[in-house]
This record gives C-alpha cells, sequence and structure tokens, in this order.
C-alpha cells in the first residue's frame, strides 16, 4: 500500500513538472542584430516597431527586447534613429502612437492613431501582432492601414525571425526580417 501511494506521488509530480515545461514561453529577451543576406525585405509595413518594415532599407539595424512575462518592450536601433515599442501579449487591443517613418500624418493632417493586438500562439513559441494604423493621406482623406506581424524563436533561442505583412501604396507587401542574437 505504501509502496503504491509512493508510485502515484511520483507520478503525479512528473504530470506536474512536464505541465510546466510544456507552458513555458518563449523568452525573446535580449540583443539581436538584423541579418541582411537572410531577410528579404520587400518595402514591409513600416512603423512595425519589431520588424520588418523600412521599405526595403537594410542597414546596421540592431533589435533590444526586454520581456517580462506577457509584456515585450521593443528599441529598433538603425542609421535613421531608434523606434520603441510595447506589446503587451493578452489578445486584447490597445492604443498606441505609430511612428510612421518620418511621415507624420501623411499629408500635415492629424498625427497617426493605432489600435495593436497582441498575444502568444497556442504553444507559446511565437508571437502574433497585427495594427490598424489610421493617418491622413496626401488627399486629406482619412486611411486605414492593416499590418500583421509574427515572431518566432528558433529553439536554441539565437535566431529571431519577423515576418511581417501590410498594405502598401501598390497592395499587400510582405517582408521577412532575420536576427541574430549578440
Amino acid at each position: 500500500m505504501k509502496r503504491m501511494i509512493l508510485v502515484s506521488a511520483i507520478l503525479c509530480a512528473a504530470i506536474a513538472l512536464s505541465l510546466v515545461i510544456a507552458s513555458a514561453k518563449a523568452n525573446f529577451s535580449g540583443t539581436f542584430k538584423l541579418d541582411p543576406s537572410k531577410s528579404q525585405m520587400g518595402g514591409g509595413p513600416g512603423g512595425g516597431g519589431g520588424g520588418g518594415g523600412g521599405g526595403g532599407q537594410m542597414g546596421d539595424i540592431t533589435l533590444t527586447i526586454v520581456q517580462n512575462g506577457d509584456k515585450i518592450d521593443t528599441t529598433r536601433t538603425s542609421p535613421r534613429g531608434e523606434q520603441k515599442n510595447s506589446y503587451t501579449l493578452d489578445g486584447k487591443a490597445y492604443d498606441f502612437t505609430p511612428q510612421m517613418g518620418g511621415r507624420g500624418g501623411g499629408g500635415g493632417g492629424t498625427p497617426p492613431t493605432g489600435k495593436r493586438t497582441a498575444k502568444w500562439s497556442a504553444d507559446g513559441n511565437s508571437v502574433d501582432i497585427a495594427e490598424d494604423t489610421t493617418f491622413t493621406g496626401q488627399d486629406g482623406q482619412a486611411m486605414t492601414r492593416h499590418s500583421t506581424q509574427h515572431w518566432s524563436l528558433s529553439a536554441d533561442g539565437k535566431t529571431l525571425t519577423i515576418e511581417s505583412t501590410g498594405q502598401g501604396r501598390n497592395g499587400e507587401t510582405h517582408s521577412t526580417a532575420v536576427y541574430n542574437k549578440q
């Protein structure tokens, strides 16, 4: 009887441990440098903060990520300056101030506004971000653009891939930014 209780206790502990390990989420924290040779910057969605954007310009780009639980803060540094963004990975929509690559409000109208939703994938190994940015176009009309980002980290945590889609002047754009951990 004692043996059966001991075996049951060990089995319960093993199951609990496996659930904890299985529910562990990726840790994106670190400093990453863009690898232009592995990236395809087809004119990404622009104000994306983490990732692709930038209209095909691939200079010296560093992405610093600080993750604390379900909150990720990024600083993207390039020859054009810094872009800072924050993401709360709970699937809720949050207001944010888009960084429009120096375009301001587009046609000189009201500053751009945005709604952002970020969430973990079901397995906790990647992050999905959706943004809707509203700004004044050159014709003075309000325009809304939708963009998405999918962040994935390699199993060893050394390579971050950010796949972005968005709406450009000539239709949908796609880019893949590959970063190596420093």
